[in-house]
C-alpha cells in the first residue's frame, strides 16, 4: 500500500494517517518507549495496513517481542 495501490482492490485511493504522533497508536517496547505506527487506508474498499514509522525501532521490537514461528 505504500506504493499508493491497494493490494485488495487495486484502487489508487490510498491515504496516509501518520498515527505515530498519537499516544494510543503505538506498540510498547519498554515501560517508557514505544514504536509509533503509520496507517495506509484505501478509501475505496476500507482495507488498512500499518507500519512502524521509524524503522530503527524494529531491532528493539524484535528483542522484546516473541517471534511467531511458521506452521
Amino acid at each position: 500500500m505504500r506504493n499508493g495501490i491497494c493490494p485488495k482492490c487495486a484502487s489508487e485511493t490510498v491515504h496516509l494517517v501518520e498515527a505515530y504522533r498519537l499516544a494510543d497508536h503505538n506498540i510498547p517496547i519498554t515501560t517508557w518507549s514505544s514504536a509509533g505506527l503509520d496507517y495506509y487506508i484505501c478509501v475505496t474498499c476500507g482495507f488498512v495496513e500499518s507500519y512502524v514509522h521509524d524503522s530503527t525501532e524494529l531491532a528493539a521490537l524484535a528483542a522484546k517481542r516473541p517471534r511467531v514461528m511458521p506452521g
